[in-house]
């Protein structure tokens, strides 16, 4: 799914769920992050302490850490926002410029 975006009259960003979806006003998650928080490093935080390896990568925007997305084996960026509660991830992936909140799964551009 590409995110798409789009802006109400007043500037604040619509959020679609997928293309058939109405675009509406982002979940109150994707609203309380207002700055976007980068990866450190281009790896999986986990994976390189356990060996494993990943597909895409994914930084939490409440902790900071950057862990791998769910099309990886592991799927530890997922796996960290059921434990953490910390809901909304940004792409790690150069190029991209999304936020995922997890907890209402609405993708907004930034």
């Amino acid at each position: 799914m590409r995110p798409q975006e789009a802006r109400d009259p007043a500037g604040r960003i619509l959020v679609s769920s997928g293309d058939t979806m109405p675009q509406r006003e982002p979940c109150p998650h994707l609203r309380a992050t207002t700055n976007v928080t980068h990866p450190k490093r281009q790896v999986c935080e986990i994976c390189v302490e356990t060996g494993g390896t990943w597909v895409k990568l994914r930084t939490c925007q409440q902790c900071g850490v950057t862990l791998c997305c769910d099309s990886s084996p592991n799927r530890h960026a997922s796996r960290h926002a059921n434990t953490s509660g910390h809901p909304v991830i940004a792409s790690a992936e150069p190029g991209e410029r999304w936020l995922y909140c997890y907890l209402d799964d609405q993708v907004a551009q930034y």
